[in-house]
């Protein structure tokens, strides 16, 4: 039986807001984890590409992959990090 049921079936307030003050900040970071870890796929994607067709962007995409895997992370954090501001517990 999950918390959420338990919480419902058994009427627990407390309970619930102990639950959703957990939840949220964990599925807020499980969310952000998930897009920054696409956009990565992404980028090294695209940097792969570049290799194979012998583009003048490699060298580019080499010397800065700290600063691309950043941006990675901040696109998830502005897309995804809001989703903490969302959630609300009644």
């Amino acid at each position: 039986m999950s918390v959420k049921v338990l919480c419902q079936y058994n009427e627990w307030v407390f309970m619930k807001k102990i639950w959703m003050t957990y939840v949220v900040p964990m599925m807020t970071m499980s969310h952000v984890a998930i897009t920054a870890s696409s956009f990565l796929i992404v980028f090294a994607t695209v940097e792969r590409f570049c290799i194979t067709a012998s583009n003048h962007y490699v060298e580019f995409l080499q010397n800065n992959r700290c600063y691309i895997a950043l941006l990675a992370v901040l696109i998830g954090v502005f897309t995804k990090g809001t989703l903490i501001l969302e959630l609300k517990v009644e």
